[in-house]
C-alpha cells in the first residue's frame, strides 16, 4: 500500500505541476517551472522542515519571474 502511495504522489506532483506551470506561463513556464525546482525540492526533501526550505522558495520564485508581492505573501 505504501508503494502504491509514493507512486501515486510522484505522478500527481509531475503531473500537476507541469499542468500548473503550463496554465501561468505556457511552454516557457514549464520550462521556468522544472528548471527552478530542484532547489526547493531538494531542500524541502532533505530538511524535512517546510521552514527551512522557505529562502530557496524565494529564490525559485524570483528566478521564475514570480512577482515580489505574490512571492513574499504566498510562500512564507
Amino acid at each position: 500500500i505504501a508503494l502504491i502511495y509514493y507512486l501515486s504522489s510522484i505522478i500527481y506532483f509531475l503531473f500537476a505541476s507541469t499542468i500548473y506551470a503550463y496554465l501561468s506561463g505556457k511552454s516557457a513556464g514549464i520550462k521556468r517551472f522544472w528548471r527552478n525546482i530542484f532547489l526547493p525540492l531538494t531542500t524541502s526533501l532533505v530538511t524535512c522542515s517546510s521552514a527551512a526550505s522557505i529562502p530557496a522558495n524565494l529564490v525559485a520564485a524570483k528566478a521564475i519571474r514570480v512577482s515580489p508581492e505574490i512571492a513574499e505573501t504566498v510562500i512564507p
